[in-house]
Order: C-alpha cells, then sequence, then structure tokens
C-alpha cells in the first residue's frame, strides 16, 4: 500500500493489537483491508505507522507517550544518527584480531575514523514493560481522540486500497468506496469471484474493514455478506490476543494461568478439548451453544472475556426473542448466503440448556484463573433452579388418532426409496424408544441374533446412549424387514459409486439417499445424521398437517396443531406409553429400554397418561346433578 500522510482509523487498530501482545501478521490480517501478508511487508508498514504515530504524539507535547510506542510494539525506533555506512563499534571491532587493541583503544580508533559523534550514547534505563504497554495505549486513545482519517462512502477507493486492487474494481464501476459496498451486496457472499484475481481471503479482509468502518461509510452490507466476516472474527488466529474495547470491562486475569492461554481462542479451544470425553451430541451442543454466543458478542463489539453481568442478562433475553436478521425459518446450510444462526426463539428447556452450557465454560475459565469472574454466574443458577423445578412433557406423543393420520398420508405418499427409508426411521424409533442422535450412529453390526427361542424379535441392537451407557433392544422382525428394504436402495448408490463401499458391520442402519450427499445431512460413511433425521421427520409431520387439513374437517384442529410441532421425540414418548401399557406398568422393563439413569425419570410417564385421569375423573358419580 502506498501511504499518503495521516494516520487512519485501522492503523491505530493494528498498532494497539500489536501493543497489546497480538502478532503483527494477524494483526494486520484483521484490521487491514490490502496488504500483503509477507511478515517483513506488514513490519515495514507497522514501522511507518508507529513512527507517524510518534510524531503527532511529539506534536502535541507528549514526549513521554511517544518514546513508550516503541518499546511497547517491540520495535527499534531510534532514528540513525551517523553517516551513511557507519557502522557500530561491536562491528568495527570485528576488523582486528581478538585482544589485539583495548577498548579504550578501540574506541580513539573509531573516533579517528568516524568521528566522536558517530559513538551513540549508552542507552539510559526506560520504562517498564507494565509502563511502556500503559503510556502506549494512553497515547493511541489521545490521537484518536485529537482526530484521525475515517473513510466516507465517497472517498475515492485510491485512498485506502493499493494501486493494484483499484485497477481490479475499477472494470466494475467501483471509484468509491460505496461502490464497493454496492458491488458486495450485489452478488452476495461470493462477490469476490466475480472480480478477477481477487481471491476469497482478501475478499474477507476487505468485508471485514467494510463492516470495521460501516458507521463512517453510511452503507450497510447486506446479512448475505455480512456474515462470512463474523465467522472469520469468531475464529481469530491462535495466539491471538484480542485488544480490549475502550471502554468495556476485560476480565482477563494478569498472573498466571493453568490452561497457559493467553487469548480467548486458546482458552476456547482447551475447555472444548475437555468435553471430549462427552458424547458427541452434547460436545455438539456446547459448542453451538458458545458459538451463538461468540456471534451474539462480536454484534455488540465486544468478546468472552469483556462480557458483563448486563451483558449476560441481555443475551438470556436474546435466546427467547432474537432480532429478525438471525433467524431464518427455512433449511439452509452453513456455506450457503442464506444461513443464519437460529431457526427462531429457543424454547425455554434450549435457552436454560444454552445458559447452562456458557455457564459451565465461565466457571472452567475462572476456576483455572484465566478470568477473575463469571457474569454467567447468577443467570446459570437461576436456569439450573428453573430446570430442576421443570417436568419433562412427556404429554407430547402419539394417540392413536395420530397414528392413524399418519397412516393415511403414507398410504397416499408415492413409492420409492425415501417413502422405504421413513417407513424405516418411523418404525425403528416407534419400536425401540431409541433417540434422534442414537438412530444416526449405530450400524448394522451394532445388531446380534438373540440365542433364545424367540419369535417376533430375533435381533437385539446394542444402543449407546447418553453419557455412553449401553442398553440391548429388541428388534421386531418387521423393522429389520424395513431396515433391510432401505439397505438394498443404499447398496445400488454404493454399486454407482456414489456412497462409499463398506463392509455390512460398518454400513449405517439409516443412510442418505442425496446423489451426491450434501450439506451437513450426512457422515462420511453415508449415515443420515441428526439433523438429517430431523429435517426428514419434520417433513413427514408437516405433510400429516396439510393432509389433514385438506380434509377440511373441524375436529382434526388439535392434530394439525400437534403435527405442526412434532419431532423425533414424540415417537420416543409414544413408545414409552406403549410399553408401560403392554408390560402392565412394569417400570424396571421400561426404564432399561428407554436408557433412563433414574427410574423416577421413567415413573413420569405412568403420571402423564392423560387418557387415564381422564377415565379416572368420568368414573366419579354425578352427587349433584
Amino acid at each position: 500500500m502506498a501511504r499518503s500522510p495521516g494516520l487512519r482509523l485501522h492503523d491505530l487498530a493494528l498498532l494497539r493489537a500489536v501493543v497489546q501482545g497480538m502478532r503483527p501478521a494477524a494483526a494486520a490480517r484483521r484490521y487491514l483491508p490490502d496488504l500483503h501478508r509477507d511478515a517483513r511487508v506488514v513490519r515495514s508498514h507497522l514501522v511507518a505507522v508507529a513512527r507517524e504515530a510518534r510524531i503527532h504524539l511529539e506534536g502535541m507535547g507528549e514526549a513521554n507517550l511517544a518514546a513508550a510506542l516503541g518499546p511497547a510494539l517491540g520495535l527499534n525506533m531510534t532514528e540513525p544518527e551517523v553517516g551513511q555506512g557507519a557502522p557500530d563499534l561491536e562491528e568495527f571491532a570485528r576488523r582486528f584480531d581478538v585482544g589485539m587493541f583495548s577498548e579504550r583503544e578501540l574506541v580513539e580508533l573509531y573516533e579517528e575514523e568516524y568521528g566522536a559523534c558517530a559513538i551513540p550514547e549508552p542507552p539510559a534505563f526506560g520504562p517498564t514493560p507494565a509502563q511502556a504497554l500503559e503510556r502506549a495505549l494512553k497515547g493511541l486513545s489521545l490521537i484518536q481522540a485529537r482526530g484521525v482519517q475515517v473513510p466516507k462512502g465517497d472517498d475515492p477507493v485510491s485512498l485506502w486500497l493499493s494501486a493494484r486492487l483499484c485497477a481490479q474494481l475499477r472494470p466494475f464501476g467501483v471509484l468509491r468506496l460505496s461502490d464497493l459496498v454496492t458491488l458486495a451486496n450485489r452478488f452476495g457472499r461470493t462477490w469476490w469471484r466475480e472480480v478477477p484475481g481477487l481471491g476469497r481471503e482478501r475478499a474477507e479482509r476487505l468485508v471485514q474493514w467494510l463492516l470495521d468502518h460501516e458507521t463512517w461509510l453510511g452503507q450497510r452490507l447486506s446479512p448475505r455478506v455480512r456474515r462470512e466476516a463474523v465467522a472469520v472474527v469468531a475464529t481469530t488466529q491462535p495466539g491471538a490476543r484480542l485488544p480490549a474495547m475502550a471502554g468495556h470491562t476485560d476480565l482477563r486475569s494478569t498472573g498466571f494461568n493453568a490452561l497457559g492461554a493467553n487469548s480467548d481462542h486458546q482458552a476456547l479451544r482447551i475447555w472444548l478439548d475437555t468435553l471430549s470425553l462427552k458424547s458427541p451430541h452434547t460436545l455438539a451442543a456446547y459448542r453451538r451453544d458458545v458459538e451463538r454466543l461468540l456471534l451474539w458478542a462480536h454484534e455488540r463489539g465486544l468478546s468472552l472475556s469483556t462480557l458483563t453481568v448486563v451483558d449476560a442478562i441481555e443475551h438470556a433475553r436474546f435466546l427467547s426473542n432474537p432480532p429478525a436478521h438471525w433467524v431464518n425459518t427455512l433449511p439452509a446450510t452453513r456455506c450457503g448466503g442464506d444461513w443464519r444462526p437460529m431457526r427462531g426463539p429457543l424454547s425455554r428447556s434450549s435457552a436454560r440448556r444454552a445458559l447452562a452450557a456458557i455457564g459451565h465454560l465461565y466457571g472452567f475459565l475462572v476456576e483455572s484463573g484465566y478470568l477473575t469472574a463469571n457474569p454467567f454466574a447468577r443467570v446459570r443458577a437461576a436456569a439450573g433452579a428453573s430446570m430442576a423445578n421443570a417436568v419433562m412433557d412427556t404429554t407430547r406423543s402419539f394417540g392413536l388418532r395420530h397414528l392413524d393420520a399418519m397412516r393415511a398420508t403414507l398410504d397416499a405418499m408415492p413409492g420409492g426409496a425415501h417413502k422405504r427409508r421413513l417407513l424405516a426411521i418411523l418404525m425403528l424409533a416407534e419400536t425401540t424408544g431409541m433417540r434422534r442422535q442414537e438412530m444416526s450412529a449405530h450400524t448394522w453390526g451394532d445388531l446380534r441374533k438373540h440365542a433364545g427361542e424367540t419369535t417376533g424379535a430375533r435381533y437385539v441392537l446394542t444402543v449407546r446412549g447418553k453419557g455412553g451407557h449401553e442398553r440391548k433392544l429388541p428388534v421386531k422382525d418387521s423393522v429389520i424387514e424395513a431396515l433391510e428394504r432401505h439397505l438394498a436402495d443404499r447398496r445400488m448408490l454404493m454399486d454407482a459409486g456414489v456412497l462409499p463401499d463398506q463392509a455390512l458391520a460398518e454400513t449405517p442402519l439409516i443412510s442418505v439417499l442425496e446423489q451426491p450427499p450434501v450439506g451437513a445431512l450426512h457422515a462420511c460413511s453415508g449415515a443420515l445424521s441428526e439433523a438429517g433425521l430431523h429435517r426428514v421427520l419434520k417433513r413427514f409431520f408437516q405433510s400429516v398437517a396439510d393432509h389433514l387439513a385438506g380434509l377440511g374437517l373441524p375436529e382434526t384442529a388439535d392434530l394439525q396443531e400437534d403435527f405442526a410441532r412434532a419431532s423425533c421425540h414424540w415417537l420416543r414418548h409414544t413408545f414409552a406409553h406403549e410399553i408401560l401399557k403392554a408390560s402392565g406398568a412394569d417400570l424396571p422393563v421400561t426404564q432399561q429400554l428407554l436408557g433412563h439413569k433414574n427410574i423416577s425419570t421413567t415413573g413420569i410417564y405412568l403420571k402423564a397418561d392423560m387418557g387415564q385421569r381422564i377415565d379416572a375423573v368420568v368414573a366419579l358419580p354425578d352427587r349433584f346433578c
């Protein structure tokens, strides 16, 4: 970049980040719109803006603050005072054999050749590193308060971007910064593909720079473009110590921490590593909850270590009432331009779980000494108390009317591989009570023939459930037949090379059928993921609701509402109720089949059978009629 006189706002951000410990190359990638990533180029640019900042401070009469800038940046900013080509005394001494001259004689010889003024003065004792850091930050804040150059929408791009980049953008009518925003908004997330030679990395940096200066540009980037930049910031380079925002509290400890972490990113990675022994489902949920928090914090100019109790309360409110630009009710993958972090407001139970996950993270960071306080402690405690008093809603299950409607919808569906897979999923879930993640995770190798003399259920499935606990589930022969029909469809895709050719023991029970598989709906083995199972079932339940609506019968209004909110867990609750009836309310048997750790959880199903409650109340005599 060819520099023109004057410090810019992103120059101060670069200096502030390096002063606070961020590597110069990482700071340049984050804050500068267009600079070659070579470390030597970055250092040269850093020295140039640092000298300009020092000149500003000296002009303000702040010589002490100017002197602290070099040590805080780790740069030698002393101007050379000797003539061109004059070596220092140590280099001059290497001309002679060791011991040929004393130190005094060497000094005399040096002065004789280069002059006495050429010998630099011994360095004076400067400020301590902590003092240099404090003075440098104070100096940079003073420069910013006195006024720096900020980009405006009418500014020519040549004032802010390199000549090479301006030449690349010129054929697209980009002469001003506002034109650049218009170009990005027009083509969306992959706008950089329209500009030959621009490249994704530089485009992401440009978008991030535009977002940083959006207040002064007076023109907003569309959400389709903004999402990419948010992801870049949320995954800051390892080892990067983000500068604390002016006016924001920094909860990071200044002393030793057991994590050995010097950035939020490192601390977060270590916390995730400690969760590796938990189930993949739990790990994914914790990761999703914390990622949502980071995106929310970034939108407010905050980071993990600068959130306060007030922010924690605001985040709890946000979960139940997210703004419109956070929500996309339609299915979308992360790589799509229409992806949004949320599908709608979280339910009370989901919000409690999210706050518990965040509280777990902050508690871990405080215990390890990385943070000095946990702003989510009280919010998490309140969520935990509410969760303890909550009762699982086991009435969310399918009765005979629901099952008849599902059968009628299935009969009306055209045949094919997708219908056969849907039947396999419904039959497996309704007759085993398996959770969604359990159906996605198991293979044909987990099925074994039962050794005893049995009819109707010759196979037993070993299921690994929550907490790594195993349970044995009998699988009806009719379910095995449905799974085998689905397996035949998968084998056709394997023969065609669409899905990997695997041994039967490694073949998933429920497989993808997309050609080719796309997005997050499958694992590398071709197993239908939890998200894929959820989508298949939600689409089916919605089709049942649409089928009922098409009948135009007022008495099916309640069924339509149920199917509109039904999920896979409704099938699990249905299984629990049916098993209790079939076993004569045998709680131990039902507990083992459902995989409940505590039998009191299983007992909730006995209390929840509304049909039995209605029968009991109807049986009461009418004494006052």
